[in-house]
């Protein structure tokens, strides 16, 4: 069953269950965080305490893939500042968005080329090429820490 509201209160949509959701545990940590009702109850009331190291598990298993896609250019921003929200989480259990994660990761590491090239971009700046050797290192600079 799938779709808006189907025979059941207008409040409600129902879908059908997703056997594998991969990122359900960094998602329902981060709704549980900082996540606001429209109605009823707090995020942090109705979604139970999320373990870190499945979020964590979930982190490494995204860095170890796209340390397979450096060359994935179109994505690289989205890698290297996920990357960051990763290491950020790992480190002080913080959820945030990439550019704080970002900005984080450099007063940690101002030497990630990649990050100040992936903030730059979200900032407007012209698309240039990454490097992938710079992608890789943030990935396995992340990957160390986590």
């Amino acid at each position: 069953m799938s779709g808006r509201y189907p025979g059941l209160s207008p409040d409600l949509e129902i879908d059908e269950r997703e056997d594998h959701v991969p990122d359900l545990w960094p998602e329902l940590s981060m709704a549980r965080a900082d996540g606001r009702a429209l109605r009823g109850k707090e995020p942090r009331e109705v979604i139970g305490e999320v373990p870190k190291g499945l979020v964590r598990d979930r982190g490494r298993h995204w860095l170890t893939v796209w340390l397979r896609l450096t060359d994935d250019d179109a994505n690289a921003v989205l890698m290297v500042l996920t990357a960051c929200r990763i290491w950020r989480f790992a480190t002080e259990g913080v959820h945030c968005g990439k550019s704080a994660a970002g900005r984080w990761a450099l007063e940690r590491d101002p030497s990630l080329v990649a990050v100040e090239q992936a903030l730059s971009e979200r900032l407007g700046a012209p698309h240039t090429p990454f490097d992938r050797d710079e992608i890789r290192r943030v990935l396995v600079t992340v990957l160390e820490k986590v």
